[in-house]
Formats: C-alpha cells, structure tokens, sequence
C-alpha cells in the first residue's frame, strides 16, 4: 500500500453453498452455508474478507460500516475495527453486526498484508502443522443470493 493510501471503495457480496447432505451440530440442522465477502480497495491493493453469517450483514456492510471506513487510512486495522464497533453502538455488537465488523476487518488485515508484501504469519498469527481439510465445502457450487452493493469515496 502506498503511503497516504485510503479506503476508495468497499465490494461486498453475500454468497450461499448447498451442503452435499444435511448437516448438523446437534443444535440445529442446516442444508447450506452463508457467507458474505468483502473487498476492500486502497489504491491499486484490494485486501478480501469473509463472514459465515446472514446475508443481512451486506446491509450493515454498506450501510453503516463502509461510510465509516472510507476515505480513512488502512494501515491500522485496529483503529478501524474501533471505528466501526463504535458505529454499531444502537444496532447492538454482538451476532450479525459483529461477523460483518469481522469480515471488514479480515479485509483491512489483508490489505495491510498485501501493502508490507508479507505474510499474515508475520503479524503473529501462529501456524498449525498442514492438515488435509475435511468437510463437503471443496465440492459445493457457490450461488450468488443478492446483488454485489459497493460503496465509493466521494
């Protein structure tokens, strides 16, 4: 990320899989997976963020969170993340509100990645040994369930 860089514009999508079978976790059974992405652009980087929640969390995104965010400095993850927890005050922090802060701030840590061309390890995430991943999502066809809405400086 270039010095002086902002928030230019925020893409987010909600996306649904089917799960091969029904699955459950003894709470509750579902028969697909919800999951909204974001993209955050500063500049020509473009850091991604994902969600496993409601597709309701693209209007939070948009509506509350993204004017929040734009035209601000990415190079600090955790101001952002206060800035927007400070912004749902009245909508609750907790549950929806709380996987899109999320999703927009995997995004801003990815931006951040992408701009000191190093690995997210780097920043103190410890590494488990490889593991092949198990579970049915490799074989899903993902289905968009609403529009792409983004929001732009200016």
């Amino acid at each position: 990320m270039r010095p002086g860089a902002v928030v230019d514009e925020v893409e987010v999508r909600a996306l649904s899989f089917a799960t091969s079978a029904p699955e459950s976790d003894g709470t509750l059974t579902w028969d697909h997976i919800n999951v909204v992405t974001v993209e955050v652009r500063a500049g020509p980087e473009v850091g991604l963020g994902w969600s496993y929640t409601s597709p309701a969390a693209v209007e939070i995104i948009r509506s509350v969170l993204a004017p929040e965010v734009l035209g601000e400095d990415p190079s600090s993850p955790g101001r952002l993340w206060e800035r927007m927890h400070r912004a749902c005050r009245n909508l609750g922090t907790r549950g929806v509100a709380m996987a899109a802060i999320s999703a927009m701030d995997i995004a801003f840590w990815d931006l951040r990645s992408k701009g000191l061309r190093c690995r997210w390890r780097t920043f103190g995430v410890r590494t488990a040994t490889r593991s092949r991943s198990t579970g049915p999502a490799a074989s899903h066809r993902w289905t968009k369930v609403s529009s792409t809405s983004r929001s732009k400086r200016g």
